[in-house]
């Protein structure tokens, strides 16, 4: 496996995050899990940390004008508390 150049593992990242956020929403913990690790095995450019890059991927897909409630919207309680 070579490794991308920044945008290229970004690009990956961002790809494999749409997998996350649909198990999250549809599945279960294992289908989640899976789709992390498939994430995090893909090579990262030197000097960055595949946690913390996904972490930025997946944060940055957050519209920042919603609030919590809304963006928790999908759980089984509405997001209230």
């Amino acid at each position: 496996m070579t490794v991308p150049d920044l945008a290229g593992y970004g690009e990956q990242l961002l790809r494999l995050s749409e997998r996350i956020v649909g198990a999250v929403h549809d599945e279960g913990t294992d289908a989640i899990q899976q789709a992390v690790d498939r994430a995090l095995i893909v090579p990262a450019p030197p000097g960055v940390d595949p946690a913390v890059a996904l972490a930025v991927v997946l944060a940055g897909q957050i519209n920042p004008d919603t609030t919590a409630t809304q963006r928790l919207a999908w759980l089984p309680t509405g997001g209230a508390r």
